[in-house]
């Protein structure tokens, strides 16, 4: 049957189909590229974890050494504000200190790199930060966040 000789409905349908699918490509390819994304951040954080418990336990300082540390203004506002509960994301502590994202993002790089803030992963793919043993510790003795119990 020649193309020419369907009814105008039939055609009329194929055409609203074909207009639906050349739409909605767009979409559909952007949520492919996110879910891509979402998939290579999963990685990384996993590669690290493996390798910071491969470390050996002699090498390793105690937690309950203090860190000689001293930090600067922004990692002391990051710092009592990751003190006062359990855990944020860059975005809660970016509108809480009403600081910049790139501003949050080396602060908290920095702690990590120190040891006193560790990244958790939540069950819907989020990124959270909190303070690690060795930071409520250096919390407490620097009278930081003098409501922290440790334990």
């Amino acid at each position: 049957m020649p193309f020419a000789d369907l009814p105008l409905s039939v055609l009329f349908l194929f055409f609203l189909l074909l207009f639906m699918l050349i739409g909605l490509y767009p979409a559909w390819k952007k949520g492919v590229v996110k879910i891509r994304q979402i998939l290579k951040s999963l990685e990384p954080p996993h590669k690290v974890a493996t390798e910071m418990f491969k470390t050996d336990q002699a090498a390793r300082p105690s937690v309950c050494q203090t860190p000689t540390v001293q930090l600067n203004s922004y990692e002391t506002l990051v710092f009592r504000r990751l003190a006062q509960s359990e855990g944020f994301s860059r975005k809660q502590l970016a509108a809480d200190l009403h600081l910049a994202p790139a501003s949050i993002q080396q602060t908290l790089q920095s702690l990590n790199r120190r040891g006193l803030v560790q990244v958790v992963m939540t069950q819907l793919l989020g990124i959270r930060f909190s303070l690690s043993e060795k930071g409520r510790i250096y919390a407490v003795e620097q009278d930081l966040a003098p409501s922290i119990h440790v334990s």
